[in-house]
């Protein structure tokens, strides 16, 4: 999974993130020293027992500056982090008990670039991270797209199928699997923009999906 240890500016700086869970700090090691070879100016969250962040826990819109964050595997302080090296105007904090925001969430943007929708699972967010979606939708007049729990990461007893896991790109959506709903696949086309189907099965068996498996540089 590439999308956890690292997020990047997208001009050539990568700033390397840090684990809730120690046993997979080997990762940012391997990831850092493949990034150090493709030249890409490296900086590390500073060593703090109050700083953490990990990639899926992360929505960044360029073309906005806006920083969506959950806040099960990230701390306030390393959210706040992330957002100063990004430079981003605003950071949203998305509350859910799922394993990382990317399981119930995931932003669309048009083809310019822009953020043009947020498809969320409304049941597994707070009634206060779903208010401040709305305060982004009216202000940004975007929409929100809103799918059952089946479509995100599922319940206790049934698991989902991880289709809100998604890969954002202008115009483009990558994803595992097609909505249980068709009328959420008609919004978004309608919104002219694209989406691809690419099974990962093997991978969702641990728990991840589209946007696990995908980093942006």
């Amino acid at each position: 999974f590439m999308r956890d240890s690292f997020i990047s500016d997208l001009n050539g700086n990568v700033l390397m993130l840090k684990f809730a869970e120690k046993n997979r700090e080997a990762e940012t090691i391997i990831v850092a020293d493949e990034l150090e070879k493709l030249n890409f100016n490296l900086s590390e969250l500073p060593n703090e027992n109050n700083i953490l962040a990990e990639g899926g826990e992360f929505y960044f819109c360029p073309k906005d500056k806006l920083l969506f964050s959950g806040i099960n595997r990230n701390t306030i302080a390393g959210a706040e982090h992330v957002a100063s090296f990004l430079n981003a105007k605003e950071l949203i904090i998305i509350e859910t008990t799922s394993f990382h925001l990317d399981t119930v969430f995931t932003t669309v943007f048009n083809k310019k670039g822009k953020l043009c929708a947020m498809i969320v699972c409304k049941e597994l967010i707070t009634k206060d991270s779903y208010k401040k979606l709305k305060e982004v939708s009216k202000k940004l007049n975007v929409h929100i797209i809103t799918i059952p729990e089946e479509d995100s990461i599922g319940t206790g007893n049934l698991l989902g199928s991880l289709a809100v896991n998604s890969f954002c790109s202008p115009g483009l959506l990558i994803s595992s699997s097609n909505y249980s709903n068709s009328f959420v696949s008609k919004q978004i086309e309608d919104l002219g923009v694209k989406t691809e189907i690419c099974s990962v099965s093997q991978f969702q068996l641990s728990g991840g999906s589209v946007h696990c498996l995908t980093n942006e540089l």
